[in-house]
């Protein structure tokens, strides 16, 4: 006879059996399941278990690890670690996602259990793989690298297998970080060998800060400026775009700016936008800046690429 109670066992999160019957006619028991459910959270337990090793949750470290097993006279508890020479874990050759699932489902002996298992796992393999093809295809990161990103970000143990718990704790950790804007970005874009190099060098963070402070005392301070926080150079050559396919300025149409002066055509705006630019990076506070950011985002391509990114997307068009 085999009872289990087991919590918070290497993502096993609650895991209760009432008698696994075992006697002189059926001395075997069979676990089987699809891969990233449980089978190697339990090998792993039975392994400590053996070694008289304490068990842990890995994806919540924080988490009280208990477990109690009975085995006909034999206990086994957290709370009494000890060696166990009559417990041997065999761990398993594959640690893939998507097995052979004619194989695994071949050691089941009734028929309709077998097919029963083999379409469950098929039909949870092939919605796993529609999930990682399409991450793929929004993030820019091959599909077979999406589980080793994910667990890298949040910081999960890379022997992590379980896919729910992996995307539990995605969620969980998502829901505490601070929400961007809907930008439609590329994973693979912001993040990468070249990026990182960027995102790490202390002296390129600073040197944008002093530029967009910069940037916000002279938006501010000016009442000539119509460009500002929120209405950016990007923006602005935009919206020249716009006016150009539509023919705003046709028939006599106008802008008027805040410091009442008139904007009639095309060329007016777009010199307009070009003054105001330059009036801003040709000043002494600003070229050194300019130059040391310039020539930290165009040293690859990547880093161009985010300097792209950067125009497109951020409070303030630079460079």
């Amino acid at each position: 006879m085999l009872n289990l109670d087991i919590k918070n066992c290497y993502g096993i999160k609650k895991l209760e059996t009432n008698k696994i019957v075992f006697n002189n006619n059926n001395n075997i028991a069979f676990i089987y399941a699809s891969n990233g459910v449980m089978k190697t959270s339990f090998t792993k337990l039975f392994d400590d278990i053996s070694k008289g090793e304490e068990t842990k949750d890995q994806l919540y470290p924080q988490n009280k690890t208990t477990y109690k097993i009975n085995f006909f006279n034999e206990q086994y508890s957290n709370d009494d670690l000890k060696l166990h020479d009559n417990i041997y874990a065999l761990k398993s050759f594959d640690d893939t996602y998507f097995p052979e699932t004619e194989s695994v489902a071949l050691v089941l002996d009734d028929d309709n259990v077998r097919k029963e298992y083999a379409d469950i796992t098929n039909s949870a393999n092939a919605l796993t793989k529609e999930l990682f093809d399409n991450l793929s295809l929004l993030s820019g990161v091959k599909a077979n690298e999406i589980e080793e990103k994910i667990k890298l970000d949040f910081n999960l143990p890379s022997e992590t297998t379980n896919l729910a718990n992996i995307f539990e704790k995605v969620k969980s950790e998502s829901e505490k970080r601070m929400k961007i804007n809907n930008y439609n970005l590329k994973y693979s874009d912001l993040y990468n060998v070249k990026t990182e190099k960027i995102y790490k060098d202390k002296q390129v963070i600073e040197q944008i800060e002093e530029y967009c402070n910069y940037l916000n005392k002279v938006f501010n301070e000016s009442d000539i400026n119509f460009l500002s926080q929120s209405f950016t150079d990007y923006n602005a050559n935009e919206l020249s775009k716009s006016f150009a396919s539509n023919n705003l300025f046709d028939d006599g149409r106008k802008i008027v700016l805040k410091d009442e002066s008139n904007i009639t055509t095309l060329e007016q705006w777009d010199k307009k936008i070009q003054e105001q630019m330059d009036s801003i990076n040709d000043s002494k506070d600003t070229k050194k800046l300019i130059q040391f950011l310039n020539k930290k985002l165009n040293g690859n391509l990547e880093t161009r690429k985010l300097k792209e990114i950067l125009l497109k997307n951020s409070i303030y068009s630079f460079f």
